[in-house]
C-alpha cells in the first residue's frame, strides 16, 4: 500500500535559515574581500594621521587628539583584519559608522587650519566602503549624514575656502 501524497511530500512551512551572506544578497564584494578592502582602509586613516602628525603643520591642530584617532584606526585595522569573515552586515555598518566618527573626529582635531581641508577628503574612505554593501537607501542615508556632519565640521572651521572645500568633496 502506497503512502499518501501528502504523508510522502516533504513538510511545508517556514523554515529557519541564518542571515544570508553579504555576497547572496547582491553586493558587490564577498564578505571576505569587504574585510580586507575595511582592513586596508582603517590602515590608510591610520597613516595618514601618523603623517599628519610627524609632517611640519601649523600650530592649530590638536596632535594628541590626531594621535588618538590614528591609534584608533590602527587598533580597527588589526581588528578587521583578524575577524576577516566572521564580521556581519551588521557589522559593517558599525564599521563604516565608526569610520564616518573617525573621520569627523580628525577634522575637528585639524579644526581652524587649512589641514581641515585636506584630511576631510578622508571621508571618500568611509564612502567607498559603504557603497560596496550598503542598500540604495541605506547608502542614501548615509550619505545625507556624511554631508551634514562634514558640513558641520568645515564650515565652522574659520578656514577660507572651507565652503568650497565642503562643496568638492560633495560632489
Amino acid at each position: 500500500m502506497a503512502l499518501s501524497p501528502r504523508a510522502s511530500a516533504p513538510r511545508r512551512g517556514r523554515i529557519k535559515a541564518a542571515a544570508a551572506r553579504p555576497e547572496a544578497v547582491g553586493t558587490v564584494i564577498s564578505a571576505k574581500q569587504t574585510s580586507k578592502f575595511s582592513a586596508l582602509l582603517w590602515i590608510i586613516g591610520c597613516l595618514s594621521g601618523a603623517l599628519l602628525i610627524l609632517l611640519p603643520h601649523g600650530a592649530h591642530e590638536n596632535v594628541a587628539g590626531l594621535s588618538l584617532v590614528s591609534a584608533f584606526a590602527g587598533v580597527m585595522a588589526i581588528g578587521t583584519f583578524l575577524e576577516g569573515e566572521r564580521i556581519t552586515l551588521h557589522g559593517n555598518y558599525v564599521l563604516s559608522l565608526l569610520a564616518l566618527v573617525a573621520v569627523t573626529a580628525a577634522v575637528l582635531f585639524a579644526h581652524h587650519s587649512p589641514v581641515a581641508d585636506g584630511i576631510a577628503g578622508l571621508y571618500v574612505l568611509p564612502t567607498v566602503f559603504t557603497a560596496s554593501f550598503y542598500s540604495t537607501r541605506a547608502f542614501a542615508i548615509y550619505l545625507l549624514a556624511q554631508s551634514a556632519a562634514s558640513g558641520a565640521v568645515l564650515l565652522t572651521s574659520g578656514v577660507t575656502g572651507a565652503a568650497g572645500g565642503w562643496a568638492v568633496l560633495l560632489g
